[in-house]
């Protein structure tokens, strides 16, 4: 009588997926309202299981039976749904890292090029200034000699510059005629150029 009286009031507390699922919580509730019902008549009591459990009708029992089922369907659909949109929000993330890599990776390797072009810019422009600054003292210097004829010395670098041609020209394989379109000017220009190798000298 105590046994069943407490066993109504515990399993009211319960619903009848989680009976059947987790025996082992309900026998323990069970255990600790027993023992304490009759722990003052001089009885103590060890163990309390419920070996089954099911209403008497059968249809009932098939009713709560596809309840389960149902319930068991719907959690499951339940979890299924959870993993997809966790899986494609996985995805989601995934793909915004990757974009966010690539857009980082365009723009290093665009900021390297770009770099990489200032820096052969600035290394073409100091040519030039040194070989213009070369020129000018170069042609300072000639003009110094033909006394500040800045136009002879216009003419004998330009002879120079004529004979290191022809000279390279001589020196090739595949080159051995060379034609100078004006020759008055031309032999004129290495005129000065002879003076100038001669004065030197």
């Amino acid at each position: 009588s105590v046994g069943t009286s407490s066993l109504r009031s515990i399993v009211g507390q319960f619903e009848y997926d989680h009976i059947i699922g987790d025996r082992n919580k309900l026998n323990k509730e069970w255990l600790l309202v027993v023992g304490t019902s009759i722990e003052h008549w001089g009885v103590q009591t060890t163990k309390a299981e419920i070996q089954s459990f099911g209403p008497l009708d059968a249809s009932v029992a098939k009713t709560l039976e596809k309840q389960m089922d149902a319930e068991r369907d719907r959690r499951q659909q339940e979890l299924n749904t959870r993993a997809k949109i966790n899986i494609s929000e996985g995805e989601k993330q995934s793909t915004i890292l990757q974009s966010e890599g690539n857009l980082i990776a365009a723009k290093n390797l665009a900021d390297a090029n770009l770099l990489t072009a200032k820096k052969q810019a600035e290394g073409q422009r100091y040519l030039i200034e040194q070989e213009t600054l070369a020129l000018t003292q170069q042609l300072q210097a000639i003009s110094k000699e033909l006394n500040n004829d800045h136009y002879l010395a216009v003419q004998y670098l330009l002879a120079r510059r004529r004979f290191d041609e022809l000279q390279a020209i001589a020196n090739g394989k595949n080159n051995s005629t060379y034609f100078i379109n004006n020759q008055n000017e031309g032999v004129g220009s290495l005129k000065i150029f002879s003076d100038l190798m001669k004065k030197d000298s």
